[in-house]
């Protein structure tokens, strides 16, 4: 008996919509709050593929040696962290985002935006064979209840982090990062680790293991949460701005080069890999730095309608190659997308600081 693979995609969609569709019902938070705290995580993801695959292509130790491998994710981690953190504290858009709704949004934003973005990285038109580890193990446990624990954590880590930006106290910044840190570390050992039983318990444990150190977090949150004074909601006159028709036209122009590179990928295989990635990057730098005061002009575009387009185009344009090529996704995939958002990314910091425009 054969099943569609789309039911592991179809778990990371549904446990990364519906926390979104509860906080929406008690609250009328923004859908651009959400928006933002999924591009505060894509631009951490992006840095954190670059300088792994750098890190792996130049001193392998750091991936062939499991306490280093262990040591190094943890601190790769911490870009996340630092991400949300500069985010929350600088972005002009979220800098009077100080109530208890918006924040939640944004901690929302980048943990549902994670599981979102991996379920259409993850679709594929392939079937496999039908297996009770597939079902529940995979789907269930490692799709579902894991991206409901991953979602948990980086919401508290996020909501610490602001807490700390508002009440400025430092302990709110340390549980902020080890929050997100540790669970690193736990899925690192959990990758190099054996466990006695067969795969579906040795599942079955890591996920119950995750969902206790997220609901644990998620707790200290909320008992913070009662000790602290926060205003319940965001002015109108502050909500986050972002022009829907400029991202759609961003999205369009940066999967249309996506596609351009797809054509011209097979001569640059050849390259050495390090090369080839600095040549896919590039690309994406020099399409950016045309685009974006073209646009500026004429759309009066910002820096963030800029990444979100990009960040949109290079998610979808990788699922839709999957369910072409009926590809098996897997994380690597990520990369896909991550290395020409870094050009997009590092292109746009660079005329931010030469020409100051609209955030």
């Amino acid at each position: 008996m054969q099943v569609i693979y789309l039911m592991l995609p179809a778990a990371y969609f549904i446990a990364g919509i519906l926390p979104i569709l509860f906080w929406n019902r008690r609250t009328r938070v923004s859908s651009n709050i959400y928006l933002l705290g999924w591009l505060s995580w894509f631009c951490a993801v992006s840095v954190k593929f670059f300088i792994a695959t750098i890190q792996n292509l130049n001193w392998p130790i750091f991936y062939t040696n499991i306490p280093l491998m262990v040591i190094n994710t943890t601190i790769l981690e911490a870009i996340e962290v630092l991400s949300a953190f500069l985010f929350l504290k600088y972005h002009p858009a979220l800098k009077e985002a100080r109530d208890w709704k918006s924040i939640v949004g944004f901690g929302l934003g980048f943990g549902c935006g994670e599981a979102i973005t991996l379920g259409v990285i993850f679709l594929s038109s392939i079937s496999i064979p039908f297996s009770l580890e597939f079902m529940v193990g995979g789907v269930l446990l490692s799709g579902f209840v894991e991206r409901l624990s991953a979602i948990a954590i980086h919401l508290s880590s996020a909501c610490f982090l602001a807490l700390f930006i508002v009440n400025s106290k430092k302990s709110y910044f340390i549980m902020g990062l080890l929050s997100k840190i540790l669970s690193a570390t736990m899925a690192a050992i959990f990758q190099v680790a054996s466990l006695p039983w067969g795969l579906l318990l040795s599942i079955a444990f890591m996920e119950i293991a995750f969902a206790v150190y997220a609901i644990f977090w998620i707790l200290i949150l909320l008992y913070v949460r009662k000790k602290e004074e926060i205003a319940e909601e965001l002015p109108p006159e502050q909500v986050v701005k972002i022009d829907r028709l400029n991202v759609l036209i961003l999205s369009v122009i940066f999967f249309f080069f996506m596609y351009v590179w797809s054509i011209i990928l097979k001569p640059l295989l050849t390259l050495p890999p390090f090369l080839h990635i600095l040549s896919q990057v590039g690309l994406f730098f020099l399409v950016t730095i045309i685009i974006y005061p073209l646009l500026g002009k004429y759309r009066n575009t910002s820096a963030t309608e800029v990444t979100v387009g990009g960040a949109i185009a290079l998610t979808l344009y990788t699922g839709a190659q999957n369910i072409i090529m009926s590809l098996q996704p897997n994380a690597g995939f990520l990369t896909i997308a991550m290395f020409p958002f870094f050009g997009i990314i590092c292109a746009t910091g660079v005329y931010r600081l030469l020409i100051p425009t609209r955030d």
